[in-house]
């Protein structure tokens, strides 16, 4: 039989494995626990977007009449600006409109507001002005502005014909 001592020796060495044993389940299981997966973002259902109604594309057509324009007290009127261009620049009416623009002229910095007749001229022959339409050899139109206070006329553009 066993004396008192080594079954006290037995019983702790005992105690100690089954401690040891268990220190060790609890440690591999804490170090080798399964990482827990992410949850898969879902992409947000995006509304379904209407599409828009498409409107027929209405493009207006050139103003080429002065009887549109209501007269300005103390403004060149819409008939004196086109003979004034005319008389200048023979040729068809393509447009006329009343428009704002800014300009900058030779030497200045800050732009000049224009209140303007904008009168869009197409020639019925391309011609040759250099004297007046520098730059090009044969020009089909003309973009003119007239200041609606002191009848200058301001060439705006000119180029090939507008084609209708």
């Amino acid at each position: 039989m066993l004396s008192v001592s080594k079954k006290k020796i037995l019983i702790w060495s005992l105690v100690f494995i089954i401690c040891l044993e268990i220190g060790f389940f609890y440690f591999l299981l804490k170090v080798y626990q399964p990482v827990p997966e992410k949850p898969i973002l879902e992409k947000p259902e995006q509304p379904i977007l209407e599409e828009p109604e498409l409107k027929p594309l209405v493009v207006e057509k050139p103003k080429i009449s002065c009887e549109e324009f209501e007269p300005i007290s103390e403004e060149v009127s819409c008939q004196e600006a086109v003979s004034l261009v005319l008389k200048e620049y023979p040729g068809e009416i393509y447009s006329i409109d009343r428009i704002k623009v800014e300009l900058i002229g030779e030497g200045e910095i800050q732009p000049t507001e224009y209140n303007i007749w904008l009168i869009k001229i197409n020639f019925k022959e391309v011609v040759s002005m250099p004297e007046k339409l520098p730059g090009m050899e044969e020009v089909g139109y003309v973009e003119i502005g007239v200041d609606r206070k002191t009848k200058e006329l301001l060439i705006l553009a000119y180029g090939p014909p507008f084609e209708e």
